[in-house]
């Protein structure tokens, strides 16, 4: 595995330079953000988690990773984002004006504690220069 790039940028120390570009980018659009302002108890199965951003102005957690998440990367994003009542972006790669997968505060636990979500575009897209949908 190669190892990430620390990267400073706005007085911040990203872990990486893809976080940091996608800071910049946030920023290049106007979009406010904070970088790992808080991490969360998910519960036993899933113990701690940091959220690489906050976006404030959408109630939107952003996770940022190189290539496609890993089942349990997704997983806890989807917790995160139950548990909180708030939206979660999954960002792969570099910045594009492309359609990133997400999930939607407008979902929860069915009877039987199983995830139940539905494609947020059918309702009412997200939508900040990139937009997301919900699976």
């Amino acid at each position: 595995m190669i190892k990430a790039i620390e990267t400073r940028y706005k007085g911040y120390r990203f872990r990486s330079r893809l976080e940091a570009r996608w800071a910049v980018f946030f920023d290049a659009l106007g979009i406010e953000w904070e970088y790992e302002k808080e991490g969360y108890d998910l519960g036993d199965d899933d113990g701690w988690y940091l959220p690489d951003f906050w976006l404030p102005s959408f109630s939107t957690f952003a996770e940022v990773k190189p290539n496609v998440f890993s089942e349990s990367e997704y997983m806890k994003c989807d917790v995160l984002s139950v548990l909180s009542g708030n939206n979660f972006l999954l960002l792969d790669g570099v910045p594009d004006f492309v359609l990133y997968f997400g999930f939607s505060a407008w979902r929860g636990l069915d009877d039987e504690g199983v995830f139940s979500a539905y494609n947020v575009s059918d309702d009412t897209s997200f939508q900040f220069g990139v937009m997301y949908t919900s699976y």
